[in-house]
């Protein structure tokens, strides 16, 4: 799974809401954290740095953007577009 290395933190931080909003205890915030970390160093995610290219094309993209609800995640969505071109195209499987 892609995901954007500001996602750690993210992640981390709605563990510590569901700990301050009494939904986890500590130790079941401590086991959220830890099983996230092995999740990540198993390789589950890849993580992705925000650059100042991402920024610069995410910030546009909130210029074009209308005024509608929930249109779309500009970093999320320009940090995909970025890695598609980066990729080498994907060739189909074939079956035998």
């Amino acid at each position: 799974m892609r995901c954007l290395l500001i996602g750690k933190a993210e992640v981390i931080a709605v563990f510590h809401r569901k700990l301050r909003e009494s939904i986890v205890d500590v130790s079941g915030y401590h086991l959220l954290c830890d099983q996230f970390d092995a999740d990540c160093a198993s390789g589950l995610r890849q993580w992705h740095p925000v650059d100042d290219a991402l920024l610069r094309l995410t910030a546009q993209r909130f210029r074009e953007l209308p005024p509608t609800p929930f249109s779309e995640r500009p970093m999320h969505s320009t940090s995909l577009a970025q890695q598609k071109k980066a990729s080498p195209p994907s060739t189909p499987a074939t079956g035998t």
